[in-house]
């Protein structure tokens, strides 16, 4: 039986999504040709497969959720509102403002997350002043809209 047979019949009864199929079927052809494919060598390149998918989407997520307080804080909207539902109605409109902003400066208040004025002006080869220019031309248009 060829190799990819064999993934094909031992991933037929598991709860796989067509992504991580596609990985372990790469993974099996980048597998020496001599060796010995087995379901437990199968089993394990999945689960770390799925483990690495389960992070990745983990770090996606803290990532998204870290932007929008950083918003959040910068429009000073966090303790406005008792009512939870004004609470969202103030963070989809911070969001939206955040989306609004260029291109430009989305990227300097990422980068701002993990970084200081004089990292990034460093990474991107300008001056310090100009990053804090963005910054604040950025809160300004958030505070604005």
């Amino acid at each position: 039986m060829r190799i990819t047979e064999e993934v094909t019949v031992y991933c037929e009864g598991q709860p796989w999504d067509d992504d991580l199929r596609q990985e372990v079927y790469l993974k099996v052809l980048e597998a020496d040709e001599f060796a010995v494919i087995s379901k437990a060598w199968l089993s394990r390149v999945y689960t770390n497969l799925k483990k690495n998918h389960v992070r990745d989407e983990t770090r996606r997520r803290e990532l998204r959720e870290e932007k929008h307080d950083i918003i959040i804080d910068m429009l000073g909207t966090r303790d406005v509102a008792a009512d939870p539902a004004e609470c969202l109605e103030m963070e989809e409109e911070a969001e939206r403002k955040y989306k609004d902003l260029s291109p430009l400066l989305r990227q300097t208040m990422l980068h701002l997350l993990y970084q200081t004025a004089e990292e990034i002006a460093q990474q991107e080869g300008t001056s310090v002043n100009v990053i804090y220019q963005r910054i604040h031309q950025a809160k300004r248009l958030l505070q604005d809209g």
